[in-house]
């Protein structure tokens, strides 16, 4: 980590960025050159704990542990300190996880996301995991780390055998709600940790009361946009709890939140537990959470069926210029075929996102799903007053491209990692002939629907 080589590559990256020049391209080269150092140094400071603990144990010196070594020696949080010593400990396993970060090879996000996925693998699987991290390690350089980390999860799920009911249940027993009042600045204040099940259920509940609020704040001007969302948000979290006990207190139900789930229909039909799902095999979140199949199907229990393939005749989808805002069947087909913002490497949540025409409306763009994708705020500002330019071929690869005409990112459609063609459905280019495959979403109020596959 520290030989001669080692410097001597750093001292090479440093020289270019010095050489690169004031351009926008020499500028990103820049950036890629400083994530290098960045992830080189990352790599350092594991190995540095490791060495410290190594130390410790062969002198038999006392200390308060690594992550306090390290708050008070890097002077970093003890939430860092704690990431730090996850990395370090997958290192120690997988000495090619730091040989890979030290080369610029593998950035300290995916090593990160390998060290938190066997963090959370049980005492019986965590070593044939890390047997298996090599493997892992080659599929890193050709995917997002959000993407990473979900495959590896879904190496986890296969190694556990039992589609992950194991570990999901193991949240739920975790899930915790602590409450105070802080004594300095008299706010109320709360923390929690939940699975991915019930924290959806609270993040969609108060995504729905949030949006409703803001449709009456538009015209507010005295705060930012971030301050104004934080204080409806709180305020969202107090209509929910108000109006659960006022419904209550009349003899009514709680008020049912939605869940949205996003599981293929032979999955939900014949999987049992302890049954290794199939290569096509999907069931998750909207946001890319994976859940058990089992868990999918105790929530279908309670869901209704809304008879609709997205593209077919049960449901129509595309409105053309009938109207101009998106319908909620247009919506619901968006969500099952993006996770985040169609922009490429955005990460914000579908759910938070408007919907975009690609072609603008009133230049005669229609209000159909194949000139619809979701935007977040800052790419839907970047494209109606940035001037950038947002393309769309008929596989859905998007195209964003800057003000002077250069393409700033390229991405294929994200639901190649979600929903995945059956039999008989080709790669004719038309989103219209190939969204007919089954799957289903679910939602806990609950929604049971097929959904698209849209490209292999």
């Amino acid at each position: 980590m520290f030989d001669s080589e080692s410097l001597a590559r750093v001292t090479g990256w440093v020289d270019e960025l010095a050489r690169a020049p004031h351009t926008v391209d020499g500028h990103a080269a820049r950036a890629g050159v400083v994530r290098r150092i960045r992830d080189w140094a990352e790599a350092a400071l594991a190995q540095v704990t490791l060495d410290a603990a190594d130390l410790e144990t062969s002198t038999g010196a006392s200390t308060a542990g690594a992550v306090a070594f390290l708050q008070e020696a890097a002077g970093v949080s003890a939430r860092e300190a704690r990431t730090v010593v996850r990395r370090a400990e997958v290192i120690a396993s997988v000495p090619a996880v730091g040989a890979a970060l030290a080369q610029g090879d593998l950035s300290a996000a995916h090593a990160d996301a390998l060290a938190r996925t066997v963090g959370r693998a049980a005492r019986n699987v965590r070593n044939e995991l890390l047997a298996h991290a090599d493997t892992l390690l080659q599929q890193a350089g050709s995917m997002g780390v959000d993407d990473f980390a979900r495959h590896c999860d879904t190496a986890l799920r296969a190694l556990e055998g039992d589609g992950g009911l194991a570990a999901h249940e193991r949240m739920r027993r975790s899930s915790t709600f602590t409450q105070w009042t802080d004594r300095a600045t008299g706010m109320y204040c709360g923390r929690f940790q939940m699975d991915p099940v019930r924290g959806a259920t609270i993040r969609h509940a108060i995504a729905r009361e949030l949006d409703a609020l803001m449709r009456d704040q538009r015209n507010t001007n005295d705060r930012s946009c971030e301050a104004l969302l934080d204080e409806l948000a709180a305020q969202a979290l107090v209509n929910l709890v108000e109006h659960g006990h006022t419904h209550i207190r009349n003899g009514g139900r709680p008020n049912g939140a939605e869940v949205h789930v996003i599981i293929d229909h032979h999955t939900l039909v014949h999987e049992l537990v302890g049954h290794q799902p199939n290569r096509t095999s999907v069931c998750e979140l909207s946001d890319g959470t994976p859940i058990p199949a089992a868990t999918a199907r105790r929530l279908a229990c309670n869901a209704g069926i809304i008879p609709v393939v997205l593209g077919g005749d049960s449901e129509v989808l595309d409105v053309g210029r009938a109207q101009r805002l998106a319908t909620t069947a247009q919506r619901r087909a968006i969500r099952t075929m993006y996770r985040t913002c169609a922009a490429p490497g955005c990460d914000v949540a579908v759910d938070r996102c408007d919907i975009h025409h690609v072609l603008p409306f009133e230049q005669g763009g229609h209000t159909n799903l194949d000139n619809l994708v979701p935007a977040c705020w800052r790419h839907h500002h970047l494209v109606h007053e940035g001037r950038w330019q947002l393309r769309i071929d008929p596989q859905r690869t998007i195209t964003m491209v800057r003000p002077d005409g250069v393409t700033h990112s390229q991405t294929a459609h994200p639901a190649a990692a979600r929903c995945r063609p059956g039999p008989g459905v080709g790669n004719s280019g038309s989103v219209q002939q190939e969204v007919r495959h089954h799957a289903v979403e679910l939602g806990c109020v609950l929604e049971l629907r097929p959904v698209p596959a849209l490209i292999e």
